[in-house]
């Protein structure tokens, strides 16, 4: 106020100055004016105030929403020269592929005949696996993708991805699983939690080729749930560990090894909507660690 009286004795005149107050606990913004009359005897101070707290705020949303589109733009643009690019390749060499068995099939030799029909269904198996993930963020970032907790046998589940993962791998690696506490009728959206570990043990597999084993642990009590991922590879450099949730962003160290940047993207979706959280525990060269924390009364929370 002091600051006011002093401007206001300085230039006689104090127009349209926003200030800023707090009124009962709540941050208000306020236009303030203020004008000196000279009268015959004294000096009269008239103040006029307007309070522009809405519109400030609505400028704050204008803002935020802008720049939230302006991202939007930016990750359509990466989307679409993505999907450009990695669509052009696999399309190229299914192509090339059927045109050699469509020409020279008599003559090739049944060996390579089957080499490049395997080379044709693994093209298109990667091609899926990019739609299926990105036709899911879409879901979610829709909202289209339910939250369905229910009472699911863990376990079970937990054998049939790590059997589904080791074979997609051409057995490469072998997956260590250690179960503690019963997992058999836990509160869990089981398509959710699918996606999570279908995602951390494909990546730990990615991201060790010169590993044979991966370690998965459960541990499962009355309020929570937990998974844990080690893989013994390349490992995660400290200062891009926290975008590893971003879609389409790859650690800077990946080099040759495949892939769009989407699998912890979705996993981060699931886990949130588990109302769990995700750490990860990592260095490069010396592999990574994922540790999901899911709460069981997260459907409780949710209604």
């Amino acid at each position: 106020m002091t600051n006011i009286i002093d401007a206001i004795e300085n230039d006689k005149s104090y127009v349209n100055r926003q200030i800023t107050i707090n009124l009962e606990g709540a941050e208000r913004h306020i236009l303030l004016s203020c004008e000196q009359l000279p009268l015959p005897d004294d000096i009269w101070s008239v103040f006029i105030t307007l309070d522009v707290t809405d519109r400030i705020n609505a400028e704050r949303k204008m803002e935020a929403a802008l720049a939230k589109q302006q991202d939007l733009n930016k990750l359509r643009t990466q989307f679409i020269s993505m999907v450009s690019h990695e669509f052009r390749t696999p399309l190229t060499t299914i192509m090339l592929a059927a045109d050699m068995l469509g020409k020279y099939y008599d003559k090739i030799h049944p060996e390579e005949r089957q080499k490049q029909i395997e080379r044709i269904k693994e093209t298109i198996q990667k091609m899926t696996n990019l739609m299926e993930n990105l036709l899911v963020i879409g879901r979610m970032d829709s909202g289209n993708f339910q939250f369905n907790p229910r009472e699911c046998n863990l376990e079970q589940l937990c054998l049939n991805l790590i059997k589904n993962a080791e074979f997609n791998s051409g057995f490469s690696h072998r997956i260590n699983f250690n179960l503690n506490g019963n997992c058999k009728n836990v509160i869990l959206d089981d398509q959710l939690i699918s996606l999570v570990i279908n995602n951390l043990l494909s990546n730990a597999i990615k991201y060790s080729p010169n590993s044979k084993v991966i370690d998965f642990t459960v541990n499962c009590n009355d309020q929570m749930i937990e998974l844990i991922v080690t893989d013994y590879g390349i490992g995660i450099p400290e200062e891009e560990q926290h975008l590893l949730t971003q879609s389409f962003y790859r650690a800077s160290n990946v080099g040759q090894i495949s892939g769009y940047g989407l699998g912890m993207s979705i996993v981060s979706r699931a886990v949130e909507a588990h109302c769990g959280q995700i750490e990860v525990r990592s260095k490069p060269g010396s592999g990574s660690t994922f540790i999901v924390k899911l709460p069981q009364d997260c459907g409780n929370k949710s209604n």
